[in-house]
């Protein structure tokens, strides 16, 4: 249900997601308003049973920039950002830039404006976090340096121009609710001839997995979706990016 929509219409819009974990999202709203910069947000709350719509309420009362959408149930990571996506597409007014947070990254001052300016070095799509996976399509690294060749950006902190999701569409359904719907997305980015970049220095500090809770089920559901990422993958040669050292990269 949406409860609210923006007034405004900026260049970026952020969509975030929330699953209880209150004080989590409480600190990652804070410091994202903290932040001097201009930006659209679409907050979706996954069906939270602590104090979370309400705080969300009081926050999209104090701000013209968020929509602020409480679903009665946990439609899953993945259906909730393309939910997002579905809700970004019916404003009359539409951004430039379409910016995924999970709500346990923290971002800094200047975060969203740096992170565009590297997306505008004839990028397509940027993330901040850049994994490698062998041949049998696992992931095996995190990237640390920009030397070294990577195959996709992880969904929490992407940052896309409109038009790839309007061609290409959201997040594989079939990956719902988490779990290697980031390199799915990137290698059918890559195969549309779309540039793929990584921002190393992004502003902002990650507290891994907290959106995803502590899940029992969590080693069951990454497994079940790499059979099914293996499944459509399989026969496809593992992408291997590299990426030019730009001059606000200094390592």
């Amino acid at each position: 249900m949406i409860v609210k929509k923006r007034k405004t219409n900026n260049q970026t819009e952020i969509i975030v997601l929330s699953l209880n974990n209150v004080q989590i999202t409480i600190k990652f709203l804070k410091l994202l308003y903290s932040s001097p910069e201009d930006f659209d947000l679409i907050m979706i709350d996954n069906g939270s049973s602590d104090q979370t719509p309400d705080i969300l309420r009081q926050f999209a009362d104090q701000y013209d920039n968020m929509t602020l959408v409480l679903n009665d149930e946990n439609t899953g990571v993945i259906g909730g950002r393309n939910q997002g996506y579905e809700i970004s597409e019916s404003m009359t007014a539409k951004s430039k830039y379409m910016m995924f947070l999970d709500n346990d990254q923290f971002i800094e001052p200047g975060c969203i404006s740096h992170h565009t300016s590297i997306l505008e070095h004839g990028y397509d799509l940027i993330g901040v976090e850049a994994w490698q996976m062998n041949q049998s399509l696992m992931p095996v690294k995190k990237n640390d340096s920009l030397t070294q060749w990577f195959c996709y950006v992880g969904c929490g902190g992407m940052l896309m121009k409109r038009e790839v999701p309007n061609k290409l569409g959201m997040f594989d359904d079939r990956f719902n609710p988490s779990w290697f719907e980031d390199p799915d997305y990137n290698w059918r980015c890559h195969k549309e001839g779309y540039k793929i970049g990584w921002n190393i220095k992004a502003k902002l500090t990650h507290l891994p997995h907290q959106t995803l809770g502590n899940a029992p089920d969590k080693a069951e559901r990454f497994l079940k979706n790499y059979r099914k990422f293996f499944e459509k993958w399989r026969g496809h040669p593992v992408p291997k990016i590299y990426q030019a050292n730009l001059p606000e990269f200094k390592e």
